[in-house]
């Protein structure tokens, strides 16, 4: 009877083991979170820049990339194919949800040839209901393509070192490249990566991380001509400089609980104290280089970004998204080192219900913000009479706008001038002060203002026009319509 029952539990253990029990949730988990109400929210200002931009045909499309966003250049590209099958809110954010999904046995491949099969099964729970991942899941814009390349490129980099076959550096290389044209600040992980190398020491094989990475900047050569070249980095000219707290602030970014944090701090600990131990009993070795490789990986592009941030500041949690896997590994390290599972199992329960829960409450915005320009173009649309103007504060704000108006043909441009997406029929003014000059050769002006401060754009169409309507919709965009007043 016992030799039978042992049978059976082997059986099950070959049909299912743990590791890929924990893998199927998580991807359950992921997929549930990731699609549920996908198109409920609009598509926010950044969003729309990317749906309008893959819109474009083909040969705009370069020309867009090469002179004026280079910025997530390979997602655009592959965003341009996807819509050719469809244009709805959800659909467009349905490759950001497949290239997460893909994340996740990644992470699980990765973990688990840097620790073991038990620590990659709960890196992947934790990751696949961490708020982060799945808010900007639900984004139609890169960031999950980086999270997944970034991801690729570390895997590739650990099974070269481990086997050194020529292939995994030629693939290490070529993913390396990819992330960084998925997103430029994907560029800031490769450095964290080389100077975790050095916990190797002499084992380090540096000769053929020199090839990789030549290799690597070979391929980013067209990327980093079209940057300097072209001056792009406009995009990002209304960050200011960071503050200090600004700086371990991320962590609490990629938690959205303070609860949570505490419990990811204690198992960073866990995991780096064991790290020490293998450094301390095994010298320069691949046991101690994975938590220096996790850690680099982690902190290092951020620090970068913000001591960089003070020449020109380039500090944004969301870009920071890629190194959310090394975060996450490293606490799952630190939690299977409670070694038993009656403790293992509750830690992992308590952070994954309460990732969850953060979660579930934040949706559908998670990490995102709700700005209704659906609402605002849907009010505004019936209401324009022909040869009404319009103007857009701050100027990339025409492009959402634009994107749910439709057919703006009865608006006059005012401002911003010709933009490289989708507006108005007609090119608009080159500078703010001359839109409004312009503006008072008509009966009734527009004004579309979000987020930003509306300066004084409103008190200077007051001084020639009477405000008769402002309405004002989620995410803080503002619509005002004014009307020349009536000369006596």
């Amino acid at each position: 009877m016992r030799a039978t029952v042992a049978r059976v539990g082997a059986a099950r253990r070959r049909v299912l083991p743990l590791p890929a029990l924990g893998l199927v949730t998580a991807l359950g988990a992921a997929t549930a979170l990731t699609t549920v109400s996908l198109g409920r929210r609009p598509l926010w200002a950044d969003e729309a820049v990317s749906v309008e931009a893959a819109r474009l045909p083909l040969r705009a499309l370069g020309h867009y990339l090469l002179h004026v966003e280079l910025n997530m250049g390979l997602y655009h590209l592959l965003l341009h194919g996807w819509l050719h099958l469809g244009g709805s809110e959800a659909f467009a954010r349905v490759p950001s949800v497949v290239f997460a999904l893909a994340t996740l046995p990644v992470v699980f491949s990765l973990a688990r040839r840097l620790f073991d099969s038990r620590t990659a099964a709960v890196g992947v729970v934790l990751l696949s209901v961490n708020v982060a991942y799945v808010g900007h899941a639900r984004e139609a814009r890169s960031y999950s393509l980086a999270l997944l390349l970034v991801t690729a490129s570390t895997f590739w980099l650990v099974r070269a070192v481990h086997e050194g076959r020529r292939g995994d550096w030629a693939l290490f290389a070529v993913s390396t490249a990819l992330a960084v044209y998925a997103h430029l600040f994907a560029a800031l992980v490769l450095p964290a990566q080389l100077l975790s190398l050095l916990v190797l020491g002499k084992e380090a094989p540096w000769r053929r991380v020199a090839v990789a990475v030549t290799g690597a900047c070979i391929l980013l050569g067209p990327a980093a001509a079209v940057v300097v070249v072209g001056r792009q980095g406009g995009q990002i000219d209304w960050l200011t400089a960071p503050h200090a707290r600004q700086l371990p602030g991320l962590a609490l970014w990629f938690t959205d609980s303070r609860t949570l944090l505490v419990l990811f701090f204690l198992a960073v600990v866990s995991a780096l104290v064991r790290g020490y131990e293998d450094w301390r009993s095994l010298g320069p070795s691949r046991e101690s280089w994975r938590y220096a490789l996790l850690l680099a990986w982690l902190v290092l592009p951020a620090v970068t970004a913000f001591a960089i941030s003070f020449a020109k500041p380039v500090y944004l949690y969301r870009y920071f998204l890629p190194s959310l896997p090394a975060l996450i590994v490293l606490v799952a390290a630190g939690i299977t080192r409670l070694g038993r599972a009656w403790l293992v199992v509750p830690a992992v329960l308590v952070a994954a219900t309460v990732s969850t829960t953060t979660v579930v409450r934040c949706l559908p915005d998670c990490k995102l913000r709700y700005d209704d320009w659906r609402g605002a173009a849907a009010y505004v649309a019936p209401r324009v009479r022909a040869g009404d103007a319009v103007l857009f504060d701050p100027r990339d704000v025409r492009t959402p706008f634009a994107h749910y108006l439709g057919n703006p043909g009865r608006l006059v441009l005012l401002y911003p001038a010709s933009w490289s997406l989708s507006g108005g029929p007609a090119p608009g003014a080159s500078t703010l002060a001359a839109a409004l000059f312009r503006a008072r050769h008509y009966r009734r002006v527009w004004l579309v203002t979000w987020w930003l401060p509306e300066g004084t754009v409103p008190a200077r169409l007051e001084r020639t026009f009477r405000l008769i309507l402002v309405r004002n919709f989620a995410g803080n965009v503002r619509v005002r319509l004014y009307e020349r007043r009536s000369r006596r």
